[in-house]
């Protein structure tokens, strides 16, 4: 490496051939020469003080220009609590609806007469009256109960999810 009798190999800096390549020791300087501060060390007391202080200011200066950040968050909770009322209500009228097509379904008519020769029902089935009027008022609940979820979904109108659902 340029003529260095102190070639230590590849990747090893190579000493310093002349006295002028050195870089000179501390040095004392004049007396009246300006003098570099010299910063002491901080006690253990003072670091935890500047640290949080300067968490501090990062804060506030984070919060300073926080307002639209702020009212987004609002935003965002108020809408998420409706969203949540609304699907709240939604699944209850979704499962009184359940609840009455499983009803409709277990109202079954009685037949007039038995055939003795196979053991089937013969003739018409009918309803009772209570059978009747059980049906009319299910099929009624059910109509009222889709309706109100295809208004609440299609055109965002749940006035009535919430009025049936009672929350």
């Amino acid at each position: 490496m340029g003529g260095n009798k102190h070639d230590d190999g590849p990747g090893i800096p190579s000493l310093p051939e002349t006295p002028d390549q050195v870089a000179p020791a501390d040095t004392p300087t004049a007396p009246d020469a300006p003098q570099a501060p010299v910063e002491q060390p901080a006690t253990p007391t003072e670091a935890p003080k500047s640290v949080s202080a300067s968490i501090r200011e990062c804060v506030k200066a984070n919060l300073s220009g926080s307002n639209d950040i702020v009212r987004q968050n609002i935003v965002t909770a108020y809408t998420n609590a409706e969203i949540e009322r609304r699907t709240k209500a939604a699944t209850s009228v979704l499962e009184k609806l359940e609840a009455a097509e499983l009803e409709l379904r277990k109202i079954r008519p009685t037949f007039p007469g038995v055939d003795l020769a196979t053991g089937k029902p013969k003739g018409e089935p009918i309803y009772t009256k209570e059978q009747a009027e059980l049906y009319k008022k299910t099929n009624e609940q059910i109509e009222k109960l889709t309706k109100a979820l295809e208004k609440a979904i299609v055109s965002n109108d749940f006035t009535k999810v919430f009025e049936l659902s009672g929350k």
